[in-house]
């Protein structure tokens, strides 16, 4: 426990790091950055933002975290053909007022967002990290036990699924096809573009974790991946 307590409170400094750029305010137990926001989006009108995976496959984004929205599409004769949709979703914290807006900026092929209610500061980074294949969504809260996330892959129904919610101190709830977590500090989303998600993600967990057995660090897996996706980008 002593250890994942470790690992949770350096991968919430590193996450935040990056939220340098958007204005992004933690309490003093975590790292503080406060910065202006060079661009960012207020509505999912604008357009969504690209991921090239490779000369053939992309990842559209749209939205931010309180809603966002990822369309996995393959160039076919030409044209982009959607081939699987996922949404994962902020839920409402108790007594959390009307939700206020939020600011988002796309760069180097990343997707930061922030929303403030009252005293405490959600933020998500998203990200592909191309070793492994896997598209993964981070979220953080620095009031633990006050972040609850849903995802849905709208096409698990038609082939493997490939959407796994991954909690680090709660356990994940499914309902029909809507996999849920709740009360925690932080969690990700990890979505394989081309492999069954559940095999997949034990395999990465091993590999990044090989003496965790049963019980991987996944908190230490996601900020080893997450820290080579931003150097690969460099």
């Amino acid at each position: 426990m002593h250890f994942q307590l470790h690992n949770f409170r350096l991968s919430t400094i590193y996450l935040c790091s990056y939220f340098a750029i958007i204005g992004c305010k933690q309490n003093e137990d975590r790292a503080n950055h406060e910065t202006s926001l060079p661009n960012y989006r207020e509505s999912l009108s604008e357009a969504p933002q690209i991921i090239a995976c490779d000369h053939n496959l992309r990842i559209l984004l749209e939205g931010d975290i309180d809603q966002l929205y990822a369309s996995l599409q393959s160039s076919q004769e030409g044209s982009w053909i959607e081939q699987a949709r996922y949404i994962i979703r902020r839920l409402p914290d108790q007594g959390e007022t009307p939700i206020p807006k939020t600011k988002s900026a796309f760069q180097d092929e990343r997707l930061f967002s922030e929303v403030k209610h009252g005293t405490k500061n959600y933020s998500s980074v998203t990200f592909f990290h191309q070793k492994s294949g896997l598209l993964i969504h981070r979220m953080l809260c620095d009031h633990p036990g006050s972040l609850h996330t849903s995802a849905r892959d709208y096409n698990a129904s038609s082939r493997s699924p490939s959407l796994l919610v991954v909690p680090f101190e709660s356990t994940l709830d499914i309902l029909d096809n809507q996999q849920m977590v709740k009360g925690e500090g932080e969690c990700a989303v990890v979505i394989s573009i081309e492999q069954e998600i559940q095999t997949h993600w034990a395999k990465i967990c091993h590999l990044y974790d090989p003496d965790g057995g049963k019980f991987p660090d996944v908190i230490g897996v996601i900020e080893q991946l997450d820290q080579e996706a931003a150097a690969s980008l460099k």
